[in-house]
């Protein structure tokens, strides 16, 4: 049976491969860990999965001290000294924020900062600037979708939200199948939704917060909601 570590140390060494053919495109590489007093049994979680690192991500941390707990740490330490505190905020976080506490609000758990939340990509190897595409893309194709199959079994989350609209939407039918039909909001509020099944949690997919307007933000809380509670 495929581990979580296994596939990261497939994560680590298609890295290398990476940045040896393009040494000034290549971020460092991003692995997903779950916040301090995660407890998916106990208080309803979200997996919350973005496109792709911005910038650098530790790249040169990362090159010196190549190992999976090096990556668990930063991605820990980025969440805690940078988000939880309040020094890094963006769209992207703040909606972030607003579902973990719509979340902890609509099953009245209460929760210590983003406790019922844990964050990933699509892409596991992000590029310097924009999102990965092309070589880069197709290269990490096959380990991104192994990696948010084995996240998903692995956090058992509530409830799955997808901000990546449809960037690389093929690495999201891979993972989560066609089997299930998705419905869809169309007009204004754009998005696309499933409910739960035995082997996947409810999912809302939308676009990226950044620039959306407040009632659209709201649409998408309220609909998460709603499916977490199901």
């Amino acid at each position: 049976m495929t581990t979580m570590l296994h596939t990261e140390n497939k994560l680590l060494r298609l890295f290398h491969e990476l940045h040896h053919r393009y040494p000034d495109r290549i971020a460092g590489p991003f692995l997903s860990v779950p916040p301090a007093n995660y407890d998916p049994v106990a208080v309803p979680s979200i997996l919350y999965v973005g496109k792709a690192t911005a910038g650098l991500w530790g790249l040169s941390d990362f090159l010196s001290s190549p190992t999976v707990t090096e990556r668990h740490e930063f991605t820990a330490d980025f969440l805690e000294e940078e988000i939880n505190t309040g020094e890094y905020s963006s769209a992207f976080w703040r909606f972030a924020h607003d579902l973990s506490n719509q979340i902890a609000l609509s099953n009245g758990r209460p929760i210590h900062g983003l406790q019922n939340l844990v964050w990933t990509n699509l892409c596991r190897i992000g590029v310097v600037h924009n999102n990965p595409s092309g070589e880069i893309l197709q290269a990490q194709g096959d380990l991104a979708t192994e990696c948010l199959r084995l996240e998903i079994q692995t956090y058992q989350p509530k409830l799955i939200v997808l901000v990546t609209g449809d960037y690389a939407d093929h690495l999201v039918t891979a993972a989560l199948g066609e089997q299930i039909p998705w419905h869809k909001e169309c007009g204004p509020q754009g998005f696309w939704w499933r409910e739960a099944t035995d082997k996947v949690p409810a999912i809302l997919w939308t676009y990226h917060p950044q620039g959306q307007p407040t009632r659209l933000i709201k649409t998408w809380l309220k609909e998460s909601a709603r499916l977490a509670i199901r």
